[in-house]
């Protein structure tokens, strides 16, 4: 196979390896966001309170009776006992209860309409919580039904995005199988390597591509895993140009396809053309027999 043949070969894995892993994190992000969707809120009703209208106390009712009957006797006893000591004695006494009655019916009045006021702000209180539960029942109601609707399109999404990521493992099956690499170096890290190593001209063949990254690996200089590469995209990005800009580039689209939803369908048509362009060409690719066996 031809450089021009090979560097194309490896550039249709290299996009379908970032496509895969773009529809791996783009599922994973909304079933997160799909998760969170369509749940009502906790919101707690107010414990009602009692108007106090509703509730009535026996004793200024009590104490104007007993200040009546008080009042009564004192009356009497100026007209019945006669004077003396212990005569003037009682009526004081008499006439000290009817005012001290007095001032426990006033007293007991204001009281209970201190108590009423109390409890009117409270009902007052209550009946606003009362109010703003409702309004916030009724908007948490509207959302989980909005949101409802959103969640069915997120779900209808990650179905189809779910079958373009098995077509696209598809591909990529078919693209190793292909035989132009050798089973050692089919892995996106090892592509992406190699596909900088030609496409610069730094080797020139597939032999020596494999050497310079043999040596690269034993130096410590070439990251493998994935979750290391993306903490050190920069620090990796000389001896690693190729796979650096294409996980960069993976997680902008990631990121740009979550904020913009309404784009992932546009971004779904695209790889469903490019992956039948792609099995155009590994058809051609076959026919032609440009296959050499793997060195």
């Amino acid at each position: 196979m031809e450089k021009k043949d090979l560097l194309e070969y490896l550039k249709m894995i290299i996009d379908t390896e970032e496509t895969i892993y773009v529809l791996n994190s783009l599922i994973q992000r909304m079933e997160k966001k799909a998760l969170t969707l369509g749940v009502p809120q906790k919101i707690i009703k107010p414990v009602e309170v009692q108007s106090w209208k509703h509730r009535y106390s026996p004793r200024p009712f009590m104490l104007i009776i007993a200040t009546i009957v008080s009042l009564f006797i004192t009356i009497i006893s100026f007209n019945k006992l006669h004077n003396g000591f212990f005569a003037i004695l009682i009526k004081l006494s008499l006439i000290a209860l009817t005012c001290f009655l007095g001032l426990g019916v006033y007293a007991t009045f204001k009281h209970e309409k201190s108590m009423f006021n109390i409890q009117q702000r409270e009902v007052n209180i209550y009946e606003k919580a009362l109010s703003d539960y409702n309004t916030k029942k009724t908007n948490d109601l509207k959302r989980c039904s909005l949101e409802r609707l959103e969640k069915e399109s997120i779900l209808e999404n990650i179905n189809k995005l779910s079958q373009l990521g098995k077509d696209c493992k598809d591909i990529k099956a078919k693209l190793y199988n292909l035989q132009i690499l050798h089973p050692k170096y089919q892995n996106y890290v090892a592509v992406c390597s190699i596909y900088d190593y030609l496409s610069t001209g730094t080797r020139n063949d597939l032999p020596g591509a494999y050497d310079k990254f043999d040596s690269e690996v034993l130096a410590n200089r070439i990251i493998s895993k994935l979750d290391a590469i993306l903490q050190s995209l920069d620090e990796i990005k000389q001896n690693q140009y190729t796979l650096s800009e294409t996980m960069r580039h993976a997680g902008q689209t990631v990121s740009i396809l979550m904020n913009h939803q309404n784009n992932i369908m546009q971004y779904h048509a695209e790889k469903v053309d490019r992956n039948l362009n792609y099995l155009s060409r590994i058809e051609y690719i076959e026919s032609k027999s440009l296959l050499r066996p793997p060195m």
